[in-house]
């Protein structure tokens, strides 16, 4: 049953972000408590820490729908970081960097490209805020972190879901900061919150799993 209530959810918030129906602002505010209610009832062991991620998502949800200008929408950003440090600190539990072989860590061959793309793409717009690119670097080191953590849960725990999780994050991240920065794109919205979605679902799923 919960399975089919998410399931409604998600459906209903990409309907009306590729529509651009207002209700969305209400399946939003749903989608990260409903996730929440999901591993409750899934889970036959809690992460403490996990639900600490989800609550401090969910926040950011809510303050992120303040209009831009509004001096409360900065709340929604720096409630996302304490989230990924909750993430980071889940993942560090049940992995380890330590943990990965000297083959597995080729994976680091993707942070510098991401960086790379991402500088070259938003580089001289973000440099221009002052205030606003020093905390992206900071949050893409935090994110960054996460994922890796993430990805030596393939090592300990053998599961690869919230690798891919933190992976889809950070392009999910990536779009909200080119959107705003680079350059907007046709249902840009749609795209933003459907890769959010996946990346949560995803790392919950994957700790599910254990």
């Amino acid at each position: 049953m919960e399975g089919i209530v998410l399931g409604l959810v998600v459906g209903l918030q990409l309907r009306f972000d590729w529509s651009g129906n207002q209700k969305r602002r209400i399946t939003k505010t749903l989608f990260l408590p409903t996730l929440l209610v999901f591993y409750l009832l899934r889970a036959e062991m809690l992460v403490p820490t996990l639900l600490g991620a989800l609550f401090f998502g969910w926040i950011g949800d809510l303050f992120m729908m303040f209009p831009s200008g509004n001096r409360w929408k900065m709340v929604g950003p720096v409630a996302f970081g304490i989230g990924h440090l909750f993430y980071v600190i889940s993942f560090i539990q049940y992995g380890g960097v330590w943990a990965i072989p000297i083959t597995g860590w080729w994976v680091m061959v993707l942070y510098p490209i991401w960086i790379w793309t991402g500088y070259r793409l938003m580089g001289k717009s973000l440099k221009q805020t002052g205030h606003v690119f020093e905390l992206a670097c900071l949050y893409a080191g935090i994110i960054g972190v996460m994922s890796l953590f993430a990805y030596s849960m393939v090592y300990t725990q053998g599961t690869l879901l919230p690798f891919i999780g933190a992976l889809i994050f950070i392009f999910s991240d990536t779009m909200v900061m080119y959107r705003k920065y680079g350059h907007p794109f046709e249902h840009n919205k749609f795209w933003v919150i459907a890769t959010y979605m996946i990346a949560q679902i995803l790392i919950v799923l994957g700790f599910i799993s254990l």
